[in-house]
């Protein structure tokens, strides 16, 4: 990895970026984003690393599309790393998830994630298997991105908190085709989909006002799903 990389993180509350230590340490050269979705929020998280951090305080939460958009405009790589603050995952990780987007001049590409935490419960999007293949990039906390592509579809539609991934897949495929989103499953990241069943409970029921806005637009993202599993059949990657 290199120069060419952003890594943007939002985070909606104060606390410790831990992931740090990857754009600090071991890669001196990234640049390093943080996105603080509200008063005070970027502080806390990127205090240990301002000295190399690029620092974007927000006034009030604007959403995490809205606040990941904010990392990707103001960006310089020309490929685009999304991460979560509330997740962890290693320097190696990271280099094989944007050198996979950079190699194979791909549009998006997503990793695995485990569970963080024993107890923690995981999303059956999370883990797609052992072999790379073409999938929608549905794990944006989690994904590289081409920048010029992300700013020529305009990003994620910053109404949405969940299935935005695929709708900005959508809006590229009109363009493009269903190989050019891969699935990385040598990237892994940790990340607890949700601490028990009512928070998944309350995580399933924001996901299905996301499903209506995304019938709004004309998306299914069922028949999506399904088309990218007709390209991985018929010519793996």
């Amino acid at each position: 990895m290199n120069g060419n990389v952003s890594l943007a993180s939002y985070t909606q509350a104060t606390g410790h970026f831990e992931n740090g230590e990857f754009a600090k340490a071991q890669h001196p050269d990234v640049e390093l984003i943080f996105v603080g979705n509200g008063p005070g929020a970027a502080e806390g998280a990127s205090s240990p690393y301002a000295d190399k951090a690029r620092i974007f305080g927000l006034p009030e939460n604007i959403g995490c599309s809205a606040a990941r958009n904010v990392g990707a405009y103001v960006a310089r790589g020309c490929c685009l790393l999304f991460l979560d603050d509330d997740a962890s995952t290693d320097a190696a990780d990271l280099d094989l998830l944007a050198g996979t987007c950079i190699e194979r001049g791909a549009m998006a590409v997503r990793g695995r994630i485990a569970p963080k935490s024993g107890a923690g419960l995981t999303g059956n999007h999370y883990n797609l298997g052992d072999s790379l293949k073409p999938a929608p990039p549905t794990t944006e906390g989690f994904s590289a991105w081409q920048a010029s592509a992300f700013e020529k579809y305009g990003g994620f539609d910053p109404l949405l908190a969940g299935h935005e991934g695929m709708d900005l897949c959508c809006r590229m495929l009109g363009e493009t085709d269903a190989k050019q989103f891969l699935y990385q499953p040598g990237a892994v990241m940790r990340h607890d989909y949700a601490g028990d069943d009512r928070q998944r409970l309350q995580k399933v029921e924001k996901l299905q006002l996301s499903d209506r806005y995304l019938a709004f637009k004309g998306i299914d993202k069922d028949r999506v799903a399904v088309a990218f599993k007709e390209v991985e059949k018929a010519d793996a990657v």
